[in-house]
């Protein structure tokens, strides 16, 4: 719709006739759908926006595989734009800041904070995923907006399952070290999620909590994902506003977590595109 971005309008009622049409289909055919409907209704420029902060090869772009793959039957194609991430964005990092303060000031303030991200293969991050630096680089945008010292906040990754190596430190291990530690009370956020699912919901806010308090914690808060929060959904119009052009603090540094080396960071050389395919160098 050309008024998807029109301040005065609101943006449930933008959406509420797409998602009844939508509400019978199946997952894997939803898309295909959304893009009919935005054709029906004359749209030729396409804003992809992801639900995940951060980018990985594994979700964002999933995504694009999916778009691709519908207009790979479509003779006339419209006008597609995409938003890689938005991690660093100074109005998410704002809402997270809102909502960690507003947990806070009804609930009270917890002795630690722990930002757990869903967790990916460590393989990964050795083939030059850019996941793991980019929720390093939330936690402390957010942390520095909160004005948390650096031992008052961690970093984890949840999800893991099977043998091989997972980004580290995993978060059900890790609080019950904390608790071990007698930590008496942890605030968990999940920022990578915009809003709950049953892996915040069940994982988090019942599985860690009961194992933090079975190692002898003593208080549990999981702070809610973003939802619909007004601040929130602000900031994603003011995101889709702006296309891909990228807001707010997007500074270009390299970003490496606590421990790992620049050196083998230094490994991998970037990616190139030559006559739109995305190809990998490889280690250098």
């Amino acid at each position: 719709p050309n008024n998807l971005f029109d301040p005065n309008v609101k943006f449930d009622q933008e959406f509420d006739t797409l998602f009844k049409a939508l509400k019978d289909r199946k997952a894997d055919t939803i898309f295909a759908a959304v893009a009919d409907k935005l054709k029906q209704e004359g749209c030729d420029r396409i804003l992809i926006l992801p639900a995940y902060p951060q980018y990985s090869a594994t979700t964002t772009a999933s995504i694009y595989d999916a778009v691709f793959a519908h207009y790979a039957r479509v003779r006339n194609v419209p006008e597609l734009r995409f938003v890689k991430h938005y991690h660093d964005n100074e109005a998410y990092i704002t809402a997270l800041r809102d909502s960690v303060l507003a947990y806070w000031d009804n609930h009270g303030r917890g002795d630690k904070l722990v930002l757990s991200f869903h967790g990916l293969p460590q393989r990964s991050l050795d083939l030059g995923d850019p996941y793991h630096c980019e929720c390093y680089k939330t936690a402390r945008l957010l942390a520095e907006s909160l004005r948390l010292t650096r031992d008052q906040y961690i970093v984890t990754f949840q999800s893991r399952f099977g043998k091989a190596k997972w980004l580290q430190p995993y978060t059900a291990p890790t609080l019950l070290e904390l608790a071990k530690q007698g930590v008496r009370r942890v605030d968990v956020i999940c920022p990578g999620f915009i809003s709950d699912c049953l892996e915040t919901l069940e994982e988090i806010a019942m599985e860690a909590k009961h194992d933090f308090l079975t190692a002898g914690g003593k208080e549990f808060h999981y702070i809610p994902c973003l939802n619909e929060s007004a601040e929130w959904i602000a900031a994603l119009r003011a995101r889709g506003a702006g296309g891909v052009g990228r807001k707010g603090r997007q500074r270009r540094e390299r970003c490496l977590a606590p421990g790992r080396r620049q050196g083998r960071a230094r490994r991998y050389r970037p990616l190139c595109q030559i006559h739109g395919r995305r190809l990998w160098r490889g280690p250098s």
